[in-house]
């Protein structure tokens, strides 16, 4: 479908994490750190999603969808007894005509 628009993109960062469980001391923050990439992986299959306008009630499907990248991950970072890391994706959109990107 040719709608003749404009991309619009955004950088989203996803910050995360952890110290571990205190029934286990803390000596399970690598493994929970590690659940939780999986789960953040999980989220963003599949790489796409119908794009809503909420505007009406009910919301009003758009012509186009909403789409992004695979997530890269940044090195894990220890600060004492806690693990964090990021995880960066590049979310896109067509802009339709009569919408906005905010």
């Amino acid at each position: 479908m040719d709608l003749n628009s404009t991309m619009a993109a955004e950088q989203c960062e996803i910050l995360y994490q952890t110290c571990g469980a205190q029934s286990f001391g803390g000596l399970d923050r690598g493994r929970l750190l590690s659940e939780m990439d999986e789960e953040l992986v999980a989220m963003v299959q599949p790489f796409y999603t119908a794009k809503l306008n909420f505007t009406a009630t009910p919301p009003a499907s758009m012509l186009t969808k909403v789409f992004w990248d695979e997530p890269g991950f940044t090195p894990v970072v220890v600060q004492r007894d806690l693990l964090s890391r990021s995880a960066s994706v590049m979310v896109y959109s067509y802009q339709e005509q009569g919408s906005k990107w905010r």
